[in-house]
């Protein structure tokens, strides 16, 4: 069935067809010094820093994510609601919906204002200090896999939060696996 209407649309203006970092930047980056664009466009990437944490003031929050060759784009105080915020931390996946800014020629960010959809952890109910994650296998065991940006890292000592309940992990090898019981 034909309607006679044709319908398109950018990468990155639907939900489920995310930008991520290296696009997101890119698409800055060609707009030129102090330029933005008209549309919003969503962007998904893990966070590689807290650059200023949430603000109960103005419910926002300013997050970097990271291209694939180091460069940085931040989601610039990006709006997301305290639940939301509890529960980013360095490596969650975040999804964001934002006017895609140039802000300086050499700074690539969302325009304040944009808000996040969805955060997703490493491991859900864990809040992991360091630049590191955890993965989850079948079996409920843990392994230790460092986050892309960091892809060096060779030890990490785990600070792992549930709760209010701090559980320390010992040092571990990249790649090793450690069963964790009572924090999941």
């Amino acid at each position: 069935v034909s309607t006679g209407a044709e319908c398109f649309y950018k990468h990155g203006q639907l939900e489920n067809d995310p930008l991520n970092a290296d696009e997101a930047y890119a698409m800055a980056k060609a707009l030129g010094s102090g330029q933005k664009t008209t549309e919003q466009f969503y962007i998904e990437d893990n966070v590689t820093k807290i650059e200023t944490a949430f603000s109960t003031q103005y419910n926002n929050i300013t997050l970097q994510i990271t291209t694939s060759d180091n460069k940085v784009f931040k989601l610039y105080r990006i709006g997301v609601t305290q639940e939301l915020a509890d529960n980013i931390i360095v490596g969650s996946l975040v999804k964001a919906k934002g006017i895609i800014y140039n802000y300086s020629g050499s700074t690539m960010e969302t325009d304040a204002g944009g808000t996040i959809i969805s955060v997703s952890n490493p491991l859900t109910g864990i809040k992991i200090s360091g630049a590191a994650s955890l993965k989850v296998d079948a079996k409920q065991t843990y392994t230790v896999a460092p986050i892309p940006s960091v892809a060096s890292l060779d030890t990490v000592i785990w600070s792992v939060f549930s709760g209010e309940e701090f559980v320390s992990l010992p040092e571990t090898k990249t790649g090793t696996s450690i069963e964790v019981t009572g924090v999941a």
